[in-house]
């Protein structure tokens, strides 16, 4: 089977799986405690006028007609129109309000993925390298105490540290408010959130690493090229190295909805304004096609970047080959 017919039918493929996907979300999203008309209810006015206030709400709303008929109507507008609705709060298109937060999201996440990678990798290596040394339990210990640390928490102690004690790092939002643009502002802004959401990736990927570089090192070929005189930074970095880190590209793709979850974590508590934080405050107001446009744009982002993570493995790695089922 060919890279190309590999691709459409993995795209084929994840068509049913989003149609299942926006079920589920839609139908939790419906079944949520809450009143999404309470908002639009003035306090003061008698029982008869609130009434016709809801009624007003729910038709503008769509809210009007059964679940299975508003999950219909939405899915024809995405299917037919690419609409994903309006914004029950402000009633701007919810396609336009998703486009604006991608590019922080990205610039986040992104940023906390090389951040990871640069981290890990040689920590992860050297370890191995340095089995059952001391640096390598001091880096384990540091490694277990990683993954079991909540981004939140983790969040919260950094702004604590770098924001509020040493005052190094601003607390919250992507920049300074004013008109043109400042490139080492929006660095100073983007360390501590990039950080935290790497400070997990960077436990995991260096014990993932440290585990294939052992296994890798241990290899024959390995053996070979130390009898034949090689030097030891060759054999690591030239030999070991490159056939180590090919799993990596797995486990990233399997890592993306984590990172995706903590980036959502990650940018409500630090005010970033990220597709995360849009989707926590849709919930937090009740606004549903906003949830359902952010819950199916990251189902689309997970089963593309895993489409590029098979891609990518079979194109690093000569052994891989799509073959027929």
């Amino acid at each position: 089977m060919s890279l190309r017919i590999f691709i459409v039918r993995r795209i084929i493929q994840s068509v049913p799986l989003l149609f299942i996907i926006s079920i589920i979300s839609y139908l939790l999203m419906s079944l949520a405690p809450g009143d999404v008309v309470a908002m639009f209810e003035d306090p003061a006015a008698t029982h008869l006028a609130t009434q016709l206030i809801r009624d007003r709400v729910l038709e503008r709303l769509g809210l009007d007609v059964p679940i299975h008929i508003q999950y219909f109507n939405w899915l024809k507008g995405v299917v037919l129109e690419g609409n994903f609705g309006y914004s029950f709060l402000d009633g701007q298109p919810v396609i336009h309000k998703i486009v604006e937060r991608i590019p922080a999201t990205l610039w986040l996440t992104v940023t906390a993925i090389i951040l990871s990678l640069v981290i890990s990798i040689p920590i992860g290596v050297y370890t191995a390298v340095k089995r059952n040394s001391f640096w390598d339990l001091l880096f384990s210990f540091n490694s277990y105490l990683g993954i079991s640390s909540p981004a939140f928490f983790v969040a919260l102690l950094g702004i604590i540290v770098f924001s509020l004690n040493l005052g190094w790092l601003p607390v919250s939002g992507m920049r300074v408010v004013y008109d043109h643009f400042d490139f080492f502002d929006r660095i100073e802004h983007l360390i501590l959130p990039a950080s935290v959401l790497a400070f997990g990736m960077i436990a995991s990927n260096t014990r993932f690493i440290r585990s294939s570089m052992l296994e890798v090192i241990n290899q024959d070929y390995i053996q070979t090229a130390r009898a034949k005189g090689v030097s030891e930074f060759k054999v690591i970095a030239k030999h070991a190295l490159r056939n180590a880190l090919l799993p990596i590209i797995t486990v990233i793709a399997m890592q993306l909805p984590m990172i995706l979850g903590g980036a959502f974590i990650i940018e409500y508590i630090f005010g970033w304004p990220g597709l995360g934080r849009l989707g926590v405050m849709a919930v937090f107001m009740r606004d549903y096609p906003i949830i359902m446009g952010t819950t199916m744009m990251v189902s689309v982002g997970v089963i593309l970047c895993n489409l590029l993570a098979d891609v990518m493995y079979a194109v690093v790695d000569p052994r891989i080959r799509f073959q027929k089922s």
